[in-house]
């Protein structure tokens, strides 16, 4: 029999037959691996939470700009309205005016025949006392038709609320004891017209100022409108950014749509209200 060599020995033992006897070393572990700690579980559910609601929101705030928007062409179309009716009762305005205005200038013209005839009848009369005789009655005859057509354009004289009215002639101040003017009382134009217009209830009826007034703030409105859809088209943008970027940026771009969302929210319902 052949005797096996003997294996070379070492102070600490046996030597190994072989290198891939020996057994293997542990890893090394990487010093910056083992400084960085990782993502707390709080910080990646916040992210997961806003990833998942990002698209909700988007949503959410698509409605919301269009209802905005709906908002805004009704408060255009309703200023456009309140700009036609006021046109409307603008013009009716401006012929009622001139109506007033024509009926005071005819008053002055009735006014003076009427002041005309007046003093042509007292001067008839007054002359008939003093002729006498047929030329005196003939004067008489003249002078009471005269007084009979003053008295009548005396009817006439409404706008100034009848002060030259003969059908009363006691204690008017205007008239002699027969109806007839008296001079020294002037026909008042700005009283006949205000007078004139006082009356005019179709003119009372009429507000073209307040309806202009309402067509602007409706109009003002509808830019305010207009304004705060750009407010939700801003919040969109910056939730599509959320949805795309991951990490820190992700949470600021979700908190900068919500506080803006928040705020074009109010400024809505403020001006809903308003």
């Amino acid at each position: 029999m052949s005797e096996e060599p003997e294996q070379p020995t070492t102070p600490e033992g046996p030597r190994p037959e072989s290198a891939a006897e020996a057994p293997p070393e542990p890893p090394a572990e990487d010093p910056e691996a083992a400084s960085s700690p990782p993502d707390s579980l709080e910080r990646r559910a916040l992210h997961e939470i806003v990833h998942l609601w990002i698209p909700l929101a988007i949503v959410l705030v698509s409605v919301c700009a269009a209802i905005v928007g709906w908002r805004a062409s009704l408060s255009d179309e309703s200023a456009t309205h309140y700009e036609e009716l006021s046109r409307q009762d603008l013009v009716q305005q401006q012929q009622l005016l001139v109506q007033d205005h024509n009926a005071v200038d005819s008053d002055v013209r009735v006014f003076g025949q009427f002041a005309q005839y007046s003093t042509l009848a007292e001067s008839l009369l007054h002359d008939a006392g003093v002729v006498g005789g047929p030329t005196g009655d003939q004067l008489r005859e003249q002078g009471a038709a005269d007084l009979s057509v003053a008295l009548t354009l005396g009817k006439q004289l409404q706008t100034v609320d009848y002060a030259f009215d003969p059908s009363n002639p006691a204690g008017n101040s205007f008239l002699r004891e027969d109806g007839t003017y008296l001079p020294g009382h002037p026909y008042d134009a700005d009283q006949g017209l205000a007078t004139a217009e006082n009356n005019d209830l179709a003119l009372h009826g009429l507000e073209p100022e307040p309806l202009l007034a309402k067509a602007e703030a409706q109009h003002n409105k509808g830019v305010d409108f207009t304004g705060i859809a750009a407010l939700f088209i801003g919040v969109l943008v910056l939730l599509t950014l959320g949805a795309v970027v991951k990490g820190t940026q992700k949470l600021w771009f979700a908190g900068s749509g919500a506080a803006v969302g928040l705020l074009a929210v109010l400024l809505f319902l403020a001006t809903q209200l308003s």
